[in-house]
């Protein structure tokens, strides 16, 4: 990581928001899962629902700074002549 300038402390620093979000949208699916509502075709897309959800979620409250880099990557940027 020297390459790069990142210490082995910054990086991990840096993944730790996310994986905290993951955790939790892990955990999300998981108690979904294991209620066993819905079974068959029917369950894939309420997993992927409640996923993306609850990771959105998390993301938004302890992943603020996180979202704003998303966000600036999405954002237009105007012509620049080479």
């Amino acid at each position: 990581l020297p390459i790069v300038g990142l210490g082995a402390g910054q990086l991990l620093g840096a993944m730790a928001r996310p994986a905290l979000a993951g955790a939790g949208m892990f955990a999300a699916v998981a108690a979904i899962r294991s209620i066993g509502l819905v079974d068959g075709p029917h369950a894939l897309p309420l997993f992927i629902l409640v996923g993306a959800a609850s990771y959105a979620a998390l993301s938004l409250a302890i992943n603020r700074d996180g979202l704003g880099d998303v966000r600036l990557l999405f954002r237009r940027r105007p012509d620049t002549p080479e």
